[in-house]
């Protein structure tokens, strides 16, 4: 029956409409938890995830947050870092709202009960990676997704979260936006929050080429935005993580040699035993010359060509200490105390929808954050600058999210 459904009895009854909600969030990354935990200390959230909650991109991120040091210049410093380690010209707008941002996002996590590395002094921990000019790099052991979500986890009990629900559309209807889920019921929301993430899973399994994302359908949400028509840039622009265990558990998702714990004395080293790249260089850099030579200079492995990453030279007890879900994997592997052979694996989108500093894309009440954004890094983003871009942005689209609705 058209525009009803069948009720006991043979009686048509009304077809449900969509249930009104000030605020929906696509996508529980820590990009979508910290809008929906935002946006909840005002108005009512729906966040909506096509999973269970646990899983995300976010929750493989190993690095840091990278946060500009307290010392003067040093945010000016780390907004030229992003904007030559891009390549090309990028959103200085974002960029500055981004170092402006990134030092109280942080305080506020470490008032909600986040614990950072700090050194005996009490100082805080930082480490420098390629591209940046002084140490930024503020850690949680060697992997800053797990403790992050958690902490924001505990946060969203104000908020109505739905799992394994499929966002399949988005349509503007006036003073709202239909989010159309399966199941349903749908939802009409005065504002929707997109933060789905990267298409990197997608795009790995088209080129058959290994990532560190897990198993996702980020890339499927990209034909609701295509059919949204809001306005995007660089979408075919990806980035790679240098340090990928080619000999590694199988996955997905693909694991790493943090990027810290690579730059901080090991070398690359080819077939000839002759330095690739000197290390800390930025993604980018290292990534080309691995691609450009890996047919000449790159060393045959059972499970296919890399480079030589020389952990030997890094003290076994250094690494379990400071690097203990990696020393994990190495031993699992048996290369604990030795050396690895490394391929970059395909780790993050860099393009993606355009925003603007609050987070407001070309659609009337829909919004993004998070690596589903793009114009940000231009063709290399430094470490650590995806997990501070994921707080940053959802704090600032939970906030735009309750300018709109008037509260």
């Amino acid at each position: 029956m058209v525009g009803g459904t069948a009720a006991a009895g043979g009686h048509a009854g009304p077809t449900p409409g969509p249930v009104r909600v000030p605020v929906v969030v696509v996508g529980a990354g820590l990009a979508g938890r910290m809008a929906a935990v935002t946006a909840a200390e005002h108005r009512r959230v729906v966040l909506v995830t096509d999973g269970p909650l646990a899983r995300s991109n976010s929750v493989m991120a190993q690095g840091g947050l990278h946060v500009p040091r307290p010392e003067p210049g040093d945010a000016e410093a780390m907004i030229d870092d992003l904007a030559r380690s891009a390549r090309v010209p990028v959103d200085l707008a974002r960029a500055r709202a981004l170092v402006q941002d990134a030092a109280d996002v942080t305080d506020q996590l470490v008032s909600w009960g986040l614990e950072l590395d700090r050194l005996p002094d009490g100082g805080l921990r930082r480490l420098r990676a390629g591209g940046m000019s002084s140490a930024r790099v503020l850690t949680i052991g060697d992997s800053v997704g797990p403790p992050l979500l958690a902490l924001l986890g505990r946060r969203l009990d104000a908020v109505d979260v739905r799992t394994h629900t499929a966002v399949t559309d988005l349509r503007p209807a006036g003073d709202h936006v239909v989010v159309v889920c399966d199941p349903g019921p749908d939802l009409a929301a005065e504002v929707v929050v997109v933060a789905t993430g990267g298409g990197s899973w997608g795009h790995a399994e088209d080129t058959d080429t290994r990532t560190t994302n897990p198993r996702n359908r980020n890339h499927e949400f990209q034909r609701v935005l295509d059919r949204l028509g809001v306005a995007t840039v660089d979408e075919d622009r990806w980035q790679y993580q240098p340090f990928g265990l080619v000999d590694g558990p199988p996955g997905p998702p693909g694991r790493c040699v943090p990027e810290t714990l690579a730059s901080s004395g090991p070398r690359l080293l080819d077939r000839h035993g002759d330095e690739l790249v000197a290390l800390p260089a930025d993604r980018l850099a290292i990534t080309r010359a691995m691609f450009d030579h890996v047919d000449t200079r790159g060393v045959e492995g059972p499970h296919g060509p890399g480079f030589r990453l020389t952990l030997s030279d890094v003290p076994v007890a250094r690494i379990r200490t400071e690097y203990p879900r990696a020393a994990h994997t190495l031993e699992l592997m048996g290369a604990l105390g030795g050396d690895v052979l490394v391929m970059p694996f395909l780790h993050y989108q860099l393009g993606g929808v355009v925003v603007d500093v609050d987070q407001r894309t070309s659609v009337d009440r829909v919004l993004a954050a998070g690596e589903v954004t793009g114009g940000l890094h231009g063709r290399n983003r430094l470490m650590g600058a995806g997990v501070t871009e994921a707080l940053v942005s959802g704090r600032r689209a939970g906030r735009t999210a309750v300018e709109i609705t008037g509260a």
